[in-house]
């Protein structure tokens, strides 16, 4: 069965509803691993938030930020977000936008799936 999201307004209301049934992992590296449905490497992705998060705990970034030292899981998922490569940005964009999303079990593409973890993360 496919879903015709039809309009932005309704598009951005499906996604809404997709988002709000996604688990919501507790740490940014458990969110990024289905991402390698998507064609991301996640080893590599995991290396450089690994660095990441080791050079903003030795420089004690979140505090000084003003942050709680929590936040720090957040922070690497925008910082993932960002990096150019892996292109998380393109993959996660990809999925949510392609005119195959709707195409699956349920109305949702396996790519668009395998988004959501990494996309629920971000929205938290």
């Amino acid at each position: 069965m496919s879903h015709d999201f039809g309009s932005s307004a309704g598009w951005a209301h499906r996604l809404q509803s997709l988002l709000d049934a996604a688990h919501l992992e507790q740490t940014v590296s458990a969110a990024t691993r289905p991402l390698r449905q998507l064609g991301i490497d996640v080893t590599c992705l995991d290396a450089a938030l690994a660095r990441q998060r080791k050079e903003w705990l030795k420089r004690d970034t979140m505090r000084r930020l003003g942050l709680p030292s929590s936040f720090i899981e957040s922070a690497l998922a925008i910082y993932a977000y960002t990096l150019q490569e892996p292109d998380v940005f393109q993959a996660l964009n990809s999925a949510m936008y392609e005119r195959a999303r709707s195409e699956g079990p349920d109305g949702v593409s396996a790519r668009l799936r395998a988004a959501m973890p990494f996309a629920k993360f971000l929205d938290a």
